[in-house]
């Protein structure tokens, strides 16, 4: 039993088909398949290339299909997930600032902490398109994340409307650590990763109050708010306050002195009371708190106008 085929003519051609009896089309097309086969064999590597070519034709016709699909569909996923949750981050500039502060750290060989501070970690390597990290435990230095790493975690940030589980931001924890340490508008409270949408203020040396009414040093104020002798900021997001002050006990030399609203797991205030000092400190950078002889290093921010 024969199979009905479909038959594409140009315009001149189907002109001349028309012509052609009903009748007689069908004897006329098998005459001249015949007469074609007569000519000499039909070169099967030639017919396998044709079958080839058409197929990717088709395969080509459905990606574009499925392209236009994708992009309808992200376009209004984008839509819907501004309508629910308007949170935008800007991954490029958030990666920028990310390894600019890594590079700081890296150059002061400054260390930092896990989110409970039992872990030590320094910055081994920082810059084109990598941060790599060095574990002071275990001393090694071959763990390093890219800015796609980042963007994942960053994805996981907006659809938790700007909070995320601790372990849940990256899987990885050194690099969820070291995110977290690094970037100014990250803080960890109450077991979240928590993205700060009022921009924080890096602090500089120059901004802390010089406190040199005695007893005043350990006199904060009641409540987070900034006033003469005190500029309210927070250290690696713990609230607390911060001015430059001779205490009475220590007369001769300034110190950095701190007064905790929250609990800080790597200054945990040995004055009492919350307090914690140091003469031994530098801002190497703004936002970043450079400390005693072993490269300590803190993120202390202070809110907008202070």
């Amino acid at each position: 039993m024969g199979q009905k085929v479909n038959l594409y003519l140009d315009d001149e051609t189907l002109k001349l088909w028309k012509r052609i009896p009903s009748g007689q089309r069908s004897p006329l097309i098998k005459a001249a398949i015949r007469d074609h086969a007569k000519d000499g064999d039909i070169d099967e590597r030639q017919e396998r290339m044709m079958h080839l070519k058409q197929h990717l034709a088709s395969i080509g016709n459905q990606q574009d299909k499925l392209s236009d699909e994708r992009a309808m569909y992200l376009t209004e996923l984008d839509r819907l997930t501004l309508d629910v949750n308007p949170m935008q981050i800007d991954k490029a500039e958030f990666w920028t600032v990310l390894e600019a502060k890594a590079v700081v750290y890296h150059e002061q060989n400054s260390i930092y902490h896990s989110t409970t501070g039992k872990s030590r970690y320094r910055i081994h390597d920082a810059g084109a398109g990598k941060i790599h990290i060095h574990n002071l435990r275990t001393d090694r230095t071959t763990s390093n994340f890219s800015k796609h790493t980042v963007d994942r975690a960053i994805d996981r940030l907006i659809a938790g409307g700007g909070t995320v589980a601790v372990g849940q931001f990256i899987p990885v924890k050194m690099h969820e650590y070291t995110v977290v340490a690094l970037h100014p508008r990250l803080m960890v409270e109450d077991g979240h990763v928590i993205y700060l949408e009022q921009e924080m203020v890096p602090v500089t040396e120059e901004m802390i109050p010089q406190n040199e009414t005695s007893p005043a040093w350990h006199e904060p104020p009641t409540d987070w708010t900034s006033n003469e002798g005190w500029l309210a900021v927070r250290v690696d997001g713990k609230r607390g306050h911060v001015c430059i002050s001779t205490p009475p006990s220590w007369p001769g030399s300034d110190k950095i002195t701190f007064h905790f609203i929250d609990e800080h797991p790597n200054l945990p205030g040995d004055l009492g009371d919350g307090l914690w000092m140091t003469k031994y400190y530098l801002f190497p950078d703004p936002g970043t708190l450079y400390w005693g002889h072993a490269g300590a290093t803190q993120k202390i921010l202070a809110r907008p106008n202070n």
